[in-house]
């Protein structure tokens, strides 16, 4: 759009008021997007915690219950389940017992690791939430989630946020574009008329007006008014006028008919010697 044309969009109100509106909408949408994005992964992550707390409890109660082999026995059965969390359990003297989890050192308490999904046994996995669990008998128990699932579903819907976001706030522009150029049409025929009136044309009227429709109808109906008054006003001086002319036609022209005889007598009467 050329330079010229933008001009009168950018001293519009109405358009600095879309502006604006498109202003809070797009802050609006990056808070909503980075505030439910920051709250579903402290959500997963504490979800996934509690998930692995839970399974490690009931892996310690089986192998105090059953004993170690009866324990590897469960883990394995667990781990073949759709959706199961990954193991690796060891015995006192660090063999390998059950579970697929590749060995990630003896060290305990909770961990996050991230892999590149080509990883031998972690397949596909991004990564992981893993805690490492010293059991009573010396044995090591080690439960991973995989958090890469919540995060592609955490990135996924912040990506269609913000493509919706992005396609709303463009409508929203062009909406606000589109008013904006009816109303610089609709105000500078109003600005026509006025200019039409100041140049001595009474006759001319707004063509928008509407004392029931927008501000815009509204104004242009005020301007109407304002109009047939000062018409109404005009041809009330051009009547009074005429009535005051009429009313001294008759002494004004005995004024001057004494005038006239009072020129004729001074020109014959003769000078004094």
């Amino acid at each position: 759009m050329p330079l010229a044309r933008l001009s009168p969009l950018w001293r519009s109100t109405s358009f600095r008021i879309s502006l604006i509106h498109a202003a809070l909408l797009a802050a609006a949408i990056m808070g909503a997007g980075t505030g439910g994005w920051v709250a579903t992964r402290g959500a997963a992550e504490r979800e996934a915690h509690d998930r692995i707390a839970l399974e490690v409890h009931a892996v310690t109660l089986e192998i105090q219950a059953k004993g170690l082999k009866a324990a590897g026995d469960a883990v394995t059965a667990r781990a073949e389940r759709p959706g199961a969390l990954e193991y690796r359990l060891v015995d006192s003297a660090g063999r390998h017992v059950a579970g697929d989890l590749i060995d990630l050192g003896p060290k305990e308490g909770w961990r996050s690791f991230d892999f590149d999904g080509s990883a031998p046994g972690l397949e596909g996995k991004d990564r992981l939430l893993i805690p490492t669990q010293r059991l009573p008998d010396g044995a090591r128990l080690t439960v991973g989630e995989d958090l890469g699932r919540a995060e592609a579903l955490r990135n996924t819907l912040f990506r269609t946020l913000l493509l919706w976001g992005g396609l709303a706030l463009a409508l929203g522009l062009a909406a606000g574009l589109y008013l904006t150029h009816r109303a610089l049409e609709r105000m500078n025929a109003l600005v026509r008329t006025v200019r039409a009136v100041a140049d001595g044309d009474l006759a001319a009227r707004a063509s928008d007006a509407r004392p029931e429709g927008d501000d815009i109808g509204q104004l242009a109906a005020g301007v109407n008014q304002m109009l047939d008054r000062i018409g109404v006003l005009m041809a009330a001086v051009r009547r009074v006028s005429a009535e005051v002319a009429h009313d001294l036609r008759t002494p004004l022209s005995h004024v001057r008919q004494r005038l006239d005889a009072a020129a004729t007598a001074a020109t014959l009467e003769p000078f004094p010697t």
